[in-house]
């Protein structure tokens, strides 16, 4: 008996064992001690122009590092933001993605420090630039749609 899943061939079905290279790229790590705590993230580099701040925050503009989330923090911000529109979840989003200004990791209190700082365009900016390249792209999505069919 096998551990290895059984698998449908079709002439019409992508290679079935990508999900296995997956698996064995991934739990390899694992036992080996080598693999990250979850699986590595979508990371964005933006350039956050000072016209993006309130007055009298910051000096120059600032390079911001945003992440896609992992499904327990999505879970996190979907329940925080209740009731929000898209725009306001995507800004949640980035606001939890949040990984780097400058190069320097935030803490929780300085992550709220600078969301404060920056103007409702500037979150918005940063709630599109996560929408755009942490979450996937809108023609990845539409292409998996398309590709939907009932079996």
């Amino acid at each position: 008996m096998t551990d290895k899943p059984e698998t449908i061939a079709s002439s019409d079905m992508p290679d079935p064992a990508a999900f296995l290279r997956f698996e064995e790229r991934y739990t390899s790590k694992l036992s080996s001690g080598d693999a990250p705590k979850t699986i590595p993230h979508r990371r964005a580099r933006v350039t956050i122009p000072l016209g993006l701040f309130l007055p009298e925050t910051f000096d120059e503009d600032m390079v911001v590092v945003i992440r896609s989330l992992t499904p327990k923090e999505e879970l996190i911000v979907h329940r925080r933001a209740a009731g929000a529109d898209e725009k306001a979840l995507s800004m949640e989003m980035a606001k939890q993605g949040l990984d780097t200004v400058n190069g320097l990791h935030l803490k929780d209190y300085q992550t709220e420090m600078f969301w404060d700082a920056l103007t409702l365009a500037g979150r918005m900016a940063l709630g599109a630039c996560w929408m755009e390249n942490c979450a996937g792209s809108v023609d990845d999505v539409g292409n998996a749609l398309k590709s939907a069919s009932v079996v």
